[in-house]
Order: structure tokens, then sequence, then C-alpha cells
């Protein structure tokens, strides 16, 4: 593994992200975007401030959908890509920016995230959630180019345009600590970075979250799994709002896989007992993983189901 270190500012990720110079991946094991407008916030207000705000690890890749199959591309600006980069650590924050560059809305994928826009208050200096004052969104788009700053100019008084202008200036040379990694030289490129993932999010720590359990399975081991415990968890979270990601995680590796839950707690038993299972098929060729999982989950749904009619049915 080749890793560089550097400095990259907010303006030049911005630039690089629109104009295609950088095409940015999410690969299968990263978790989704699940910050709100208020995390949004404090991270730009933290870029503000000149806070720390950690680190991003970015993996160059040739050709992403051969490292990772099951990678989504980041869909933004335009123009023919000349690197490409999976984000391995920092998409929370990659994707906090790329929404300030997209008008607060970017698509990866089939997916598109939306977030309210980020606003700039002039007379209390202080950003804020909603459309309260100027659109910190079309600031920066000034900033770098790509809107007119006169129809800013003319859309709001002179003095708060200048104050704005002044913000946008701090947050886009604001400059975030990069590390790029190169894995062609490694056995399992994939597996790799997954580990890092790991590494960078929980090291030492118990397995509790069910997108760094998928680290392991979905991007590592089967990718046919990703999308079996992603469609399913989504599918269930439509119905059931508070429903815990790890009694599904933890029903579905225990009762369809067998696994014993302190495998299921500790990162090396986990990842040796599944890479155990990846290696065996059943008598069609299929992943006995896979399947295990598909019927695991079917159950899984349906006892949920039948305790929501019960209880239903049992209250007042």
């Amino acid at each position: 593994m080749k890793v560089e270190p550097g400095l990259v500012s907010v303006k030049d990720l911005l630039l690089k992200a629109h104009s295609g110079d950088w095409s940015l991946w999410l690969p299968s094991f990263q978790r989704r975007f699940v910050w709100d407008p208020a995390d949004v916030k404090a991270f730009l207000d933290s870029l503000l401030k000149g806070n720390p705000v950690g680190i991003l690890l970015l993996w160059r890749s040739k050709n992403p959908e051969d490292s990772d199959p099951f990678a989504l591309r980041v869909i933004i600006g335009e123009g023919k890509s000349s690197e490409n980069f999976l984000i391995v650590d920092g998409q929370q924050r990659v994707f906090s920016l790329l929404l300030l560059l997209n008008g607060w809305h970017v698509k990866v994928g089939d997916m598109e995230y939306t977030r309210q826009p980020i606003s700039f208050n002039p007379t209390k200096h202080v950003l804020e959630v909603g459309r309260r004052s100027l659109d910190l969104s079309e600031g920066m788009k000034t900033h770098l180019g790509l809107e007119d700053l006169d129809g800013l100019k003319r859309e709001y008084v002179s003095e708060h345009v200048t104050r704005l202008l002044d913000l946008r200036e701090r947050i886009a040379s604001y400059r975030i600590p990069v590390y790029f990694m190169e894995l062609e030289d490694e056995r399992s490129p994939l597996e790799r970075a997954a580990e890092i993932f790991i590494l960078a999010n929980r090291a030492g720590q118990r397995i509790t979250n069910v997108e760094l359990m998928l680290s392991y399975v979905s991007g590592v081991l089967i990718p046919e799994v990703s999308s079996i415990i992603r469609r399913s968890y989504d599918e269930l979270q439509a119905e059931f709002k508070e429903l815990d990601s790890n009694a599904l995680i933890r029903y579905s590796f225990g009762v369809g896989l067998d696994l014993k839950q302190r495998q299921i707690d500790d990162v090396e038993r986990f990842r040796s007992a599944v890479r155990g299972l990846s290696a065996q098929v059943d008598l069609t060729g299929r992943s006995v993983l896979a399947r295990g999982l598909e019927e695991s989950i079917t159950s899984f749904t349906s006892t949920t189901v039948l305790v929501r009619r019960s209880i239903g049915n049992a209250a007042p």
C-alpha cells in the first residue's frame, strides 16, 4: 500500500469535483449519508472558525468499478475525469461540501440526497438552517465562478453581500488533511480498504453499527449481501421508524447463519466466521451466506409484523 499525505483546500476540492478532474465514488462498505442539516451547519461552522475537522482517506483507483463492482459514483458537475477516488473515510464531510457546491442536493448512483439550505445571517454573523437570509451555496458558487456575483448584489443589501463574500473566502481557503492511498499492490485491495475504514471508525470497540458490520460482509467478501441487507433494512425502516438496525443484524447472522453473539461482537471473530461462510455454496452454486441471510431476514420481517399486529390489537 502506498500512502501520500497532503492538504486540499475546500475550493480546490469543489472545483475538481465540479470540473470532473476528480471523480468521486462511494465504496460498497461505506455507510449512507446520515448527517442532518444541523450536522452540516456544525461542520461548516468548524471550517469557518478554523477548527480541526479530521482527515479524508481517498483511495486512488484507475478503474473504481473493477476495484469495487458495487461502488456508486457521486454524480456532480460535468467533464471527463482524470482521477478516480473512492471515499474510504470522510464521506459525511465530503458530501456536506458537495451539498454546499450543488445547491443542497447531491446524487449518488440512483440515490439523491437533499438537505435544508444553510444560510448566513449577516446581522448576527452566524450560520442558520433554512432559507432565512443569504444562501451559503449561492455565495460559494459565485466564489468558484459558477454563478454571477451581480445576481447576489441585485438580490441582497450590498453590505450583507460583502460579509457573505468574506465568509465564503474563509471556508473556501480552509485546507483539509488528506491521505491518498494506492492499493493495487495489495492481494485484496477492497478488503484492505474496508479494514482501514473499520480501524478509522471503531478501532478497539465492539461492532454495533449496521454499516460497519456490512463493511466486512458486503464490499469485502460477498457484495450481493450488501444489497440484501440494505434493501431489507430500508423496507423495514419505512414501516418501523424506530427499528434498531442491530436487531436485524444480530437476528440475521445469529439465527440465519448460526453465529454466536460473541462472534458478532468481536471484529476478528466476525470476519473469520463470515470468511468461512463466504467460501460455501449450495447445490445451485449460490452463496450459503447470501441465501441464509435472505431466509432469516424474511423470517425476521414476518415476526416483526406479527408482533406489531399483536401489540396493536391488544392496545386499548
